[in-house]
């Protein structure tokens, strides 16, 4: 039997505001937002973790008072599904201004 990946947790200093960016970047909904931790996932799978099979994972949002001092270990890749990159960029632009 093997794993699954079901779940990434990210310290930040803004999950509100990350939370809103990566829903808008994987078209994703918040699933619970409590006391400095925000989680995301896919609307098309609610059941998360207990789905049987693959699952787009969750994005958990945890908020930490001390601040970034060290590059970035970690980065998504995203690619767009349904238009060329720079008018992704774009519309994400758009979306994190509002």
């Amino acid at each position: 039997m093997t794993s699954k990946f079901t779940e990434l947790a990210i310290d930040c200093a803004d999950p509100n505001g990350l939370a809103r960016f990566w829903c808008s970047v994987l078209d994703y909904e918040v699933q619970d937002e409590d006391d400095g931790i925000v989680t995301i996932g896919s609307p098309m799978v609610p059941e998360g973790k207990n789905h049987l099979g693959p699952v787009p994972p969750t994005l958990t949002f945890a908020h930490v008072p001390e601040g970034k001092t060290v590059k970035n270990r970690l980065h998504l890749d995203v690619n767009p599904t349904d238009r060329e990159q720079d008018e992704e960029v774009r519309r994400l632009r758009v979306a994190c201004s509002t």
